[in-house]
C-alpha cells in the first residue's frame, strides 16, 4: 500500500522515490556521499548501492536528499531520518526510520500522531481514506 504513493525531502520537497525505491545520499567512510536506495515498500529492508559501502548492522548511516543534500536526520526525533510521505497534494504524512543499519524500526505520524509501522498503521490508513 505505502509503495504505491512517493516520498519526498521534508526540505526542498524533492521527490525520492522512483522505481518502487527511495534514492538517498548516505556519507560514506571517506566522506563523500554515495547513492543508496531502499525500497519503498514497507517492511522491505535490503540496500543497493553504486558505491561499495561497507555498512554492517549496528552501523549509523547519515542520509542526505539528493536534490538539495540536505541531512534528513529529524528535528523533531533526532534518533530518526525523516521523510514525507504524499498521499494526495494536500495529505502529507511524516515518515521516520531508524538510520541504525540492522534496526527494522518505521513509524508515520498522521494527524500529530505517532504510529508505528505495522498493523496499526493500515487500519488507521483504511479508515483515513474513508473520512479523509
Amino acid at each position: 500500500m505505502l509503495a504505491n504513493y512517493d516520498y519526498y525531502c521534508p526540505h526542498c520537497d524533492a521527490k525520492l522515490t522512483a522505481d518502487r525505491q527511495i534514492h538517498f545520499l548516505v556519507c560514506t567512510t571517506n566522506f563523500e556521499l554515495a547513492n543508496l536506495y531502499l525500497s519503498a515498500v514497507p517492511g522491505e529492508y535490503g540496500h543497493r548501492s553504486d558505491y561499495d559501502l561497507k555498512i554492517k548492522n549496528g552501523d549509523r548511516v547519515e542520509f542526505h536528499c539528493t536534490s538539495c543534500r540536505a541531512n534528513l536526520q529529524s528535528k523533531t526525533y533526532p534518533d530518526f531520518v525523516e521523510i514525507h510521505l504524499k498521499v494526495t497534494p494536500e495529505v502529507v504524512f511524516e515518515v521516520l526510520f531508524s538510520p541504525i543499519c540492522g534496526e527494522k524500526i518505521t513509524y508515520v505520524i498522521m494527524e500529530n500522531e505517532m504510529v508505528k509501522y505495522r498493523d496499526d498503521f493500515y487500519s488507521i490508513m483504511r479508515n483515513y481514506k474513508k473520512t479523509g
